[in-house]
C-alpha cells in the first residue's frame, strides 16, 4: 500500500488491516455459531488472534527496537523505517483492542488486556509525536 503526502510517497504494510479483517471474520462466525458451519479454520484464526493479543499485551517497546532515542522523522531512511514500524504496531494495537472488547465483553480479564494494549499504543503514539 502506498500513501502519499504532497510529493513524498511512503510504502506501508497492510498487516494491521489483515489482522482487522481476520478478527471481523471471527466475530461474524461467533454471530453465526448456531448454524452448521465448518469452523476448523475460524477456530484456528481465533486461537491465533488470542495468542497475538496476549503476546502484544506483554510486549515491551524494546522488543520492536523502538524507543524515545530513535529517529522517527520522515526525512531520513532510518526515521522513515522506524515511523512505519511504529504505525504498523499501533494499527495492531488498535485492532486487538477492538477484538478484545468484542470477544471478551466487559469481563475483568478483557478490560485488563485492553488497558495493557492501550498503554502500549499510547507509548508508541507519544514517541512518534
Amino acid at each position: 500500500v502506498t500513501s502519499s503526502t504532497g510529493c513524498d510517497s511512503v510504502r506501508t504494510e497492510p498487516f494491521a488491516h489483515l489482522v482487522c479483517c481476520i478478527q471481523r471474520c471471527v466475530r461474524k462466525y461467533k454471530e453465526w455459531a448456531d448454524e452448521e458451519i465448518d469452523s476448523t479454520c475460524l477456530q484456528e484464526a481465533q486461537k491465533i488472534l488470542l495468542s497475538l493479543t496476549q503476546r502484544l499485551s506483554r510486549t515491551d517497546l524494546d522488543d520492536f527496537e523502538l524507543d524515545r532515542s530513535c529517529d522517527y522523522s520522515l526525512s531520513s531512511s532510518v526515521g522513515l523505517k522506524n515511523n512505519i514500524t511504529a504505525r504498523i504496531i499501533m494499527g495492531l494495537y488498535e485492532t486487538l483492542m477492538d477484538y478484545t472488547f468484542n470477544i471478551g465483553g466487559y469481563s475483568q480479564e478483557s478490560c485488563d488486556t485492553v488497558i495493557k494494549l492501550y498503554n502500549g499504543y499510547q507509548c508508541i503514539h507519544d514517541i512518534i509525536q
